[in-house]
């Protein structure tokens, strides 16, 4: 709850003892589904070399345990710290690896990687192809998440600026 709303290092903190205890009980799904959210709390207050460290460990965990969506979700994550990065080719291997997994994703997360897509069109300078990439969220996803629509507006904003004539 703390990590939806905004209560970044409150969420760190809560995500590190939960991580602790899964670890002394054993629970690998467990660890991996902190691991990914822990990871997620840190990549937004910019601890990034952190966030990509737990979430290369919520990878591999996922990839033991034969996890898809949980392989899918972390590769996601670290596309967004690559983005976070302003690292366009990291991030689009992170996203072409997440797509392999796409069919087991939430449609969240699906529309995740296509907000990301366009997040490294824009860092390359490419509007039109940011906007393609969020022409893939349907206008029921958009207006089923509020989040997922101001995300795409934002980028939206960007990339018409970025096609828009020099005079």
């Amino acid at each position: 709850i703390a990590l939806y709303r905004g209560r970044n290092e409150e969420a760190i903190g809560a995500f590190e003892r939960s991580l602790g205890v899964k670890r002394t009980l054993g629970d690998r799904a467990g660890m991996r589904s902190c691991l990914l959210n822990l990871g997620l709390a840190l990549a937004k207050v910019g601890r990034l070399d952190e966030a990509e460290r737990v979430l290369g460990e919520s990878l591999r965990l996922a990839a033991s345990l034969g996890q898809a969506a949980g392989r899918g979700w972390s590769l996601a994550a670290l596309a967004d710290v690559a983005v976070r990065r302003r690292d366009p080719a990291a991030s689009s291997a992170w996203i072409a690896e997440a797509r392999l997994h796409e069919a087991a994703l939430p449609a969240a997360v699906r529309a995740d990687l296509a907000i990301l897509r366009a997040q490294v069109a824009l860092l390359e300078d490419d509007g039109a192809r940011a906007l393609a990439a969020l022409g893939e969220l349907s206008a029921e996803q958009r207006a089923g998440d509020p989040l997922i629509d101001a995300r795409a507006l934002s980028i939206e904003a960007g990339a018409h600026l970025s096609i828009l004539p020099v005079d």
